[in-house]
């Protein structure tokens, strides 16, 4: 089920609207980012969901590397609107 967390729209995995600036889009990122760092969650969990975190992690720094550079940004916005 995690698995198509990759393929989520980018503003969907942050939870923040298409119009976000960078700062709410930034914000947004070091949230998650730090709530679902493996350090933060409880020891059993972290061992059970060691895959999962990761690919949380993995989907966060995506839509982050995206979105928090300009032109990714124009860019993404462009590819996914198109009709």
């Amino acid at each position: 089920m995690l698995r198509k967390v990759r393929h989520e729209d980018y503003f969907t995995i942050l939870g923040v609207r298409r119009s976000a600036g960078n700062e709410q889009v930034q914000i947004a990122y070091s949230s998650l980012a730090f709530r679902f760092e493996p350090s933060k969650v409880d020891f059993d969990l972290r061992r059970s969901f060691m895959d999962e975190l990761a690919e949380i992690s993995d989907a966060l720094e995506d839509a982050w590397a995206v979105l928090g550079d300009h032109a990714l940004r124009q860019t993404y916005i462009e590819s996914t609107t198109r009709v």
